[in-house]
């Protein structure tokens, strides 16, 4: 860290006369004053957590499926896809996605299966 270069916080003002400077830490500047307010951070905290645990488990079966669809292994695609819908649906379910979002997924998906099945037949 270079001199006179503070990371991580903010310099602020203790009194407009005296004029002195004092470091606080990023941490107590995102705290909030007010009970609601403070019970909303921890609410998003909560729910951008749990959002992003549905997304990774959407975006892991998305690519078991794609990874079968390469692999030109059909019962194994089918049975990736089943499981990719029912990720996609419950996620959609959840409002972690749009419903039509979820729906454009699965059938991109389905045509990619689709085809692979066909391709071995």
């Amino acid at each position: 860290m270079a001199p006179g270069r503070l990371e991580g916080g903010q310099i602020v003002s203790l009194t407009p006369r005296r004029r002195a400077l004092i470091w606080l830490p990023q941490k107590f500047l995102d705290m909030p004053n007010i009970a609601s307010a403070a019970k909303r951070a921890r609410q998003t905290k909560t729910r951008t957590h749990r959002n992003r645990v549905t997304k990774s488990l959407v975006r892991s079966s998305r690519k078991r499926v794609l990874a079968a669809v390469d692999g030109k292994d059909a019962g194994e695609a089918e049975t990736a896809l089943r499981g990719f819908a029912s990720e996609v649906d419950r996620a959609a379910k959840r409002g972690v996605l749009h419903h039509r979002t979820a729906a454009r997924l699965k059938g991109r998906m389905s045509r990619a299966v689709q085809a692979v099945g066909k391709s071995a037949e």
